[in-house]
């Protein structure tokens, strides 16, 4: 019997054309930044999703999945594939790192899909599920499905080596700072151009994630000189080592993205988040990362008071802790992490 471990994970070979990129990241390269971390630390296989058909299920023992991080209400899509990752798997375990739902409030009333929570059911059978944080968690039970651990986003974990004393440094006068945004989709409302625009006159990198880009129905008053700085200074990323090393020339950083922020702080480098839905605040909550409501941003601050603001005190003090909270989730799961 194989003793094998499969990670369905994205290609390490990405396409030429732009628009096949996109597809290939799965039409965001903040995915790029977990997928780096999980073929980094764990000891598996990479089985790419556009070629899963090409390798066996049999010579496996289990499986690794990222599929389940953006669980909604009801989006046939999204069930068909993973009723056809768990097809593919048959009765081998299936363990996903980590489980999320997208949803804009911390709602009560969240409902999953039937046919998720059988799905959900049936892998929770066979491992311990992971758990993106504990309102996913509270969601879940609510469903049934117990079996189950918060482990956050795995992005985070990239060194998980004790003697490292990983630790991001706090700031209060950055040189050199760089921004990110969410996707730019329907109109900016006030405080997000008010962001924008500060971003803009500090003269700011900007990482961009999608290939949905500013446009004058965004923001027709202030289009002309948003996208003149994005022009001049935005960058995207199809490689994750190469957005890690470009974050390690700043000693600042902030934006709405969770994984562009996260690349920062791989690289060492403070970031403040600003937590637009329930799947960031639970990721920063469960990480004690430091964040402000988007609503809450105010341009008439000097960029010291939002470098105060992310402060890494509690992250620092709380992370060894989280280490090996997802060292014991492997260990659950018989999971080899790489150097053990």
């Amino acid at each position: 019997m194989s003793n094998k471990i499969g990670y369905l994970g994205f290609s390490n070979e990405f396409p030429d054309e732009l628009d096949e990129r996109f597809v290939w990241v799965g039409y965001n390269t903040g995915n790029l930044i977990f997928d780096y971390t999980l073929k980094q630390i764990i000891d598996a296989e990479l089985i790419p999703m556009n070629q899963i058909r090409k390798f066996n299920a049999d010579d496996y023992k289990t499986f690794i999945t990222t599929a389940f991080i953006w669980i909604q209400p009801n989006e046939p899509k999204l069930i068909a594939w993973y009723k056809s990752i768990l097809s593919y798997v048959k009765d081998k375990p299936l363990i996903p790192i980590s489980v999320g739902l997208q949803s804009p409030t911390f709602s009560s009333d969240f409902k999953i899909h039937e046919d998720t929570v059988k799905i959900l059911t049936e892998m929770a059978e066979r491992c311990v599920l992971g758990v993106r944080g504990y309102y996913s968690a509270e969601i879940l039970n609510k469903h049934g499905i117990k079996n189950i651990k918060v482990v956050g986003c795995p992005s985070l974990y990239l060194n998980l080596d004790p003697n490292s004393n990983f630790s991001i440094k706090n700031i209060k006068n950055p040189s050199k700072s760089c921004s990110n945004f969410r996707a730019f989709h329907g109109k900016l409302r006030d405080h997000e151009k008010n962001f924008l625009k500060y971003c803009a006159d500090k003269d700011f990198s900007f990482v961009e994630q999608n290939q949905i880009t500013l446009t004058k129905n965004c923001a027709p008053n202030d289009y002309p000189k948003l996208k003149k700085w994005m022009e001049d200074k935005s960058k995207i990323f199809f490689c994750a080592e190469e957005w890690i090393d470009f974050m390690r020339s700043f000693d600042f950083n902030i934006g709405y993205r969770f994984h562009a922020n996260v690349a920062a702080i791989l690289a060492g480098v403070p970031s403040l988040f600003l937590a637009i839905d329930s799947r960031v605040t639970e990721m920063c909550e469960f990480f004690k990362l430091p964040t402000i409501k988007p609503e809450a941003f105010d341009p008439q601050k000097d960029l010291e008071y939002y470098s105060e603001l992310a402060d890494y005190t509690q992250f620092n003090s709380n992370f060894s802790k989280l280490i090996e909270n997802f060292k014991d989730f492997c260990n659950d799961n018989h999971i080899t992490l790489k150097g053990k």
